[in-house]
């Protein structure tokens, strides 16, 4: 379907004004504006086992929406594959407007002309966006990204895979919960994404994190900046319990900004590479440096208990002017320290509480080896990753 000589409509199927609409086993393919569009309290639609391929942009909005829900609707998908959009796979916006994914693809979302986008999934200005046992893969600048106040974002048994820097070279998070934003993700595996593969930015809850799976993070641009498994910045607070750590570059988990907090219990973290952003002491392309496994930068707070931080590239858990509390851990295994302390001694509990932390240093001269120090030196810190912003005009609206 194509515009008119305005550049009006070309969507493939619209529903509004309290419709109630089920669809199945059907192809939308090669639609301009939106696949499919929903909009207006009361308004309900049921997609099952279909496909949307190929939406692209119409000529009122910068991007194609194979989904989108606005204006307090609600729509669920059942078995369906959204690919080849040329900027949002799914977009949910507007308080009240929900939307239920389950056993579903969104993959290969493109960016648009201008190079922003390509989006798997986005809730923005209260929407609400719940996804179940799917894959979202091969898409870029964000696999999912939940912003705004009100707005939230729950994954379960969900994948999220090789999301790539948009067409300016920029992100490439897996998943991103942001300013004013809830989000939730339980038994999802977040791998091979690029910058960070789930960071919280400002969120408006603590974003919770459990029995999942954050590996193998890549940096975003050839200058090597980012590869970080997990992220916490601007006052934002993540709780994880039973997760796994690993293999991403840079750090495994790292907390920056005053406020930002991470609570991280019966967890592993383990193999951060030495990779990530590589910096000489004037700021300049170097050799590769970080690799730790947990990084608290100034101002932020840390806690860890029963983890496995183990066999990082550099140290297991480095504070830097941040505080915090360790209980229960094993730390061994790691090239540098175990626990460097930074301008945190006396900031950080960890004495007495259970901690083993030993048989580390391992890439160290024997005379600087130490299984814990309060006076770390030549410890760059990773740079702060640069976290994408909500799309500008043309982003939200209504269903045609």
């Amino acid at each position: 379907t194509v515009p008119d000589e305005s550049g009006f409509s070309g969507g493939g199927i619209t529903v509004g004004l309290g419709g109630k609409l089920t669809v199945s086993d059907s192809l939308l393919d090669g639609n301009a504006g939106k696949g499919l569009g929903v909009g207006a309290p009361g308004t309900d639609v049921e997609l099952l086992n279909s496909v949307i391929r190929g939406t692209r942009p119409d000529g009122l909005t910068p991007e194609g929406r194979a989904v989108q829900v606005d204006d307090a609707a609600s729509v669920s998908l059942d078995g369906c594959i959204l690919e080849d959009t040329v900027g949002l796979g799914l977009l949910v916006a507007d308080s009240e407007s929900q939307l239920s994914l389950q056993r579903s693809v969104i993959r290969d979302t493109q960016p648009v002309a201008t190079g922003s986008h390509g989006r798997g999934v986005e809730a923005n200005g209260g929407g609400e966006v719940f996804v179940y046992a799917s894959l979202l893969e091969d898409n870029a600048e964000l696999g999912v990204l939940v912003d705004g106040s009100g707005s939230s974002g729950e994954l379960v048994r969900t994948v999220v895979r090789n999301t790539v820097p948009n067409g300016d070279g920029r992100h490439g998070m897996g998943v991103q919960i942001g300013p004013g934003a809830g989000g939730h993700l339980s038994g999802c595996i977040v791998g091979g994404n690029a910058s960070v593969g789930v960071v919280a930015n400002d969120s408006g809850e603590p974003v919770r994190v459990a029995g999942s799976i954050i590996r193998e993070t890549v940096p975003s641009d050839p200058s090597g900046v980012g590869g970080a498994g997990l992220g916490v910045l601007a006052g934002a607070t993540v709780e994880g319990n039973m997760c796994l750590l690993a293999d991403n570059d840079t750090a495994g988990a790292i907390a920056f900004q005053s406020g930002s907090t991470l609570l991280l219990t019966e967890s592993a973290v383990l193999r951060t590479g030495p990779g990530g952003a590589k910096v000489d002491g004037s700021g300049n392309a170097a050799e590769p440096v970080f690799g730790d496994g947990i990084v608290a930068e100034e101002g932020t707070s840390i806690e860890l208990s029963s983890c496995l931080v183990a066999d990082n590239a550099r140290c297991g858990v480095y504070y830097h002017g941040a505080d915090g509390a360790l209980s229960g851990n094993l730390i061994t295994g790691n090239s540098a320290f175990g626990l460097a302390l930074e301008g945190s001694a006396g900031a950080v509990e960890y004495q007495e509480a259970g901690n083993l932390i030993l048989g580390n240093a391992l890439g160290m001269p024997q005379e600087e080896a130490a299984d814990v120090t309060d006076s770390p030196t030549g410890l760059p810190l990773p740079p702060e990753p640069e976290v994408a912003e909500m799309p500008s005009s043309g982003a939200q609206g209504e269903a045609d």
